[in-house]
Parts: C-alpha cells; structure tokens; sequence
C-alpha cells in the first residue's frame, strides 16, 4: 500500500507542477506584446503585390525599431509580417481564431487595384482584440503605390499597427504613459490620410478618442 500511496503523490504532484507551470505561461502569453501581422495573399496583380508586401515589411521593422527607442523595454523591435499562403478567412469565427493564436496583432487581406495607370492597394485589416475606440472589426484602409507614396511612412497600414500596438499594450495594462508614446506616433503616420477613405476617418478619430481619454 505504501508503494501505492507512493506512486500517487508521484503523479499528483506531476499534475499539480504542470497546472503551475501552465498557469504560468499563460500570465506571461497574456502579458506578451503582439507582435505579428499576418499577411494573406492579396487579389490583382501578383508583381504589384509583392512590391507592397516588400516595402510594407521594411516599414514595419523600422517603426518597431522607432518605437522600441522611444518605449523601451516593451519588447516592440520584434515588430514584424507573416505572409500567409493558405486562404484568408472569410468568416468572423474564422477571423477570430486565427486572431487568438499567440502574438497575433492583426490580419490583412485585400487587393491590389489599377486605376488609370496608377496602383493602388486596398486591405481590410482584422484588429480582433484590440480594436479599442474602433467600431468595426474590419478597418478598410488604402494606400498608393508610387516612388514619392512609397518613400513616406506616413500610411495608413503604419499608422494602424501603432493603434493596434498601442490598444494591446493598454489591455495588458502597461503605464498610461508608454500607451501614449505609441498613440501619439499612431497619430503622426495618420495625420496625411485621405479622409474620403471611411476607414482613415475612423482610425484617425479613434487615435484622438484614446489620446483624449489618457490624458483625462
């Protein structure tokens, strides 16, 4: 009997470990920053699609590096894409599991428009979570793809990532003060939007919204 009781301390003790160690590491995911924006295939032209793709991925590394000088020890240098091959989720319930895998901050889809020679990239990005002061769980957003567009990072996709960043952080209850250092930057890449965009108009008065409400 005593090799019995032995064995079962054994294994309770295991399993008590191990709920430990689970609850653990779900204290930490909660308290991770999301970090990822996962990316699938856009409808139109393939070549002017990866262009974006290209330039959007570079983009995005630079403001997290911008971002983690100006909000140290938050982790946001890890800012980065994912470029998804398989189909992008057409379902809200779809859209909502990919969005709770870990570190996921938003997903993109859209697709690439030609205009009078003029290209354009339409995306409709999934902030699930961390939609803050947005209505809509989808922001439509739209950006040309030109040399002097293509050189300014003032853009709605850059301006979108700092919202959701900022919105992420604020849910993970990070200083008041370190939300704003993102908001502000959010606000500055959406400052030259096109407001005829519904989107931009939405993501530019969400960014006011939750500076107003922070700094009350």
């Amino acid at each position: 009997m005593a090799g019995i009781d032995l064995v079962w301390r054994g294994k309770t003790t295991f399993v008590l470990a191990m709920s430990l160690c689970l609850a653990i590491s779900d204290v930490f995911a909660e308290d991770m920053p999301r970090l990822v924006t996962y990316v699938h295939s856009y409808a139109g032209e393939a070549e002017q699609f990866e262009k974006f793709s290209n330039l959007t991925e570079f983009q995005l590394g630079t403001l997290g590096e911008q971002l983690d000088e100006k909000a140290p020890e938050q982790g946001l240098a890890g800012l980065k894409i994912v470029a998804v091959s398989q189909d992008a989720p057409t379902s809200l319930q779809e859209l909502e599991a990919a969005w709770n895998s870990p570190q996921t901050l938003q997903i993109w889809r859209g697709n690439v428009e030609i205009e009078n020679e003029e290209v354009f990239v339409v995306t409709y990005a999934y902030l699930g979570g961390v939609l803050g002061k947005l209505e809509n769980s989808n922001v439509d957003l739209e950006q040309q793809l030109s040399r002097r567009q293509n050189r300014n990072a003032k853009n709605s996709h850059m301006a979108v990532t700092a919202y959701a960043l900022a919105m992420d952080m604020k849910n993970n209850g990070k200083p008041a003060n370190v939300v704003l250092t993102v908001l502000n930057e959010a606000q500055q890449r959406a400052g030259e939007l096109d407001e005829d965009v519904p989107g931009h108009k939405a993501l530019q008065e969400a960014i006011a919204a939750s500076i107003e409400e922070l700094r009350n």
